[in-house]
């Protein structure tokens, strides 16, 4: 198992440290990742609000309002 943090508390909402950090991009990905075994490579594109993982070979993708 891998946690986040110690595993026990919240961070509280006025929070400014204890975040998970993912890599950012200005737009979509279209390059194929190393493929690195039991893990699936994520980034987000800050240009356009998503989100995106790389599953089966293709880039799929959540948008936040």
């Amino acid at each position: 198992s891998l946690v986040m943090g110690d595993g026990t508390q919240r961070i509280n909402t006025a929070a400014t440290d204890g975040f998970f950090y993912v890599r950012a991009m200005a737009g979509t990905p279209t390059g194929t990742p190393t493929q690195v075994v039991g893990s699936v490579p994520m980034v987000m594109d800050d240009t356009n609000s998503k989100l995106y993982a790389r599953i089966g070979g293709v880039w799929k993708s959540v948008t936040f309002a």
